[in-house]
C-alpha cells in the first residue's frame, strides 16, 4: 500500500481485467503502477482528464479513502465489485493508516446511538456491522457495553476484525441465511461504495420484522440506490435528524422493516 501512496497522491484505479474499457487517450498519457489485480494511474492535477472520464462511468467517480477514484465503466457495471474486492484486499493491513480512524469511530457511535434511540434505550439483542472492515466498531461497542456481529467481503479485513473481538460472518454464511436474525444493522461509510443489489436484498432478508438498517450517506452518494432497493423490499425510509457528531459524516437515513 505504501508503494501506491508514494506513486501518486491521487490515483485512478482500474481492475486489470477491465483495462480495455479505459480510453486510449487516457492510458497513453499517464504513468501507471500495477499492484496485484489493480492498475493505478496518476491523476494528481488531472482534473480535465477526470472530467472527460466521468460521463463514461457508472457514477461520477467519487474519491474514496481520500486518495482514489474508481473506474467503473457504464458498459461493465459488475466490474465495480471486483475492483473494490481487490482494493480492500490490497489495503487491509494499512487500512487504518489510510483513513481517519477516530472520524470513523465517531460515525459508528452516532449510528449506535440512533439504534438505541429508535428502540428507546431497550437492549437490542443482535446488531450487525455490515461492511465492518478491520473492526473499528469493536472499541466503540466495548465502550457502550454492546456485543456486535460483523460482516465484510474481504478475508484479510475479517481476520483483523475478528482479532478486535467482532463475531464474524463469512460471505457463505451471509448469503445462505434464509431467516431474519438481526434486530438492527448499521453501515458506516459503506453506502457511498454502492453495495450490490444482491447484498442489500440479502441484508433485508436477515433483518427481523420491526428491525432497522441505519447508515450515513457521505455526500449523499448511494442514497438513491439504497433507498430504491430497500423500498422495493417494503421498507419505510426516513432521514434521521438531530444527530450529534464531532465530525461531518453526511446525511443519516433509517430503513424500517414492518412488524
Amino acid at each position: 500500500m505504501k508503494r501506491l501512496l508514494e506513486f501518486a497522491p491521487e490515483c485512478l484505479l482500474c481492475h486489470v481485467g477491465y483495462l480495455a474499457s479505459l480510453p486510449e487517450w487516457f492510458t497513453a498519457a499517464r504513468a501507471s503502477l500495477q499492484l496485484g489485480d489493480i492498475l493505478a494511474f496518476d491523476v494528481a492535477r488531472a482534473d480535465d482528464a477526470l472530467t472527460r472520464l466521468r460521463p463514461l462511468a457508472i457514477d461520477d467517480m467519487p474519491r474514496v479513502m481520500d486518495h482514489f477514484y474508481l473506474w467503473t465503466p457504464r458498459s461493465i457495471p459488475a466490474c465495480r465489485q471486483d475492483l473494490l474486492d481487490a482494493l480492500f484486499e490490497l489495503t487491509a493491513v494499512d487500512f487504518e493508516h489510510i483513513i481517519r480512524p477516530e472520524q470513523n469511530r465517531d460515525n459508528i457511535r452516532c449510528l449506535l446511538n440512533i439504534i438505541s434511540r429508535h428502540f428507546q434505550g431497550q437492549r437490542v439483542a443482535r446488531i450487525l456491522d455490515f461492511g465492518c472492515g478491520t473492526g473499528l466498531s469493536a472499541q466503540v461497542a466495548s465502550e457502550l457495553g454492546i456485543h456486535l456481529h460483523g460482516y465484510d467481503r474481504c478475508p484479510k479485513m475479517r481476520s483483523l476484525a475478528a482479532e478486535q473481538g467482532l463475531q464474524l460472518m463469512v460471505p457463505e454464511q451471509f448469503n445462505n441465511v434464509c431467516l431474519p436474525v438481526f434486530n438492527a444493522v448499521f453501515c458506516s461509510y459503506v453506502f457511498h461504495l454502492l453495495p450490490t443489489k444482491d447484498d442489500l436484498c440479502q441484508l433485508w432478508t436477515i433483518l427481523k420484522p420491526g428491525g432497522i438498517v441505519v447508515g450515513n450517506f457521505h455526500k449523499d452518494h448511494g442514497l438513491h440506490e439504497a433507498s430504491t432497493c430497500f423500498m422495493k423490499c417494503g421498507a419505510r425510509a426516513h432521514e434521521v435528524e438531530d444527530v450529534s457528531c464531532r465530525f461531518q459524516h453526511g446525511s443519516y437515513w433509517m430503513f424500517v422493516r414492518h412488524e
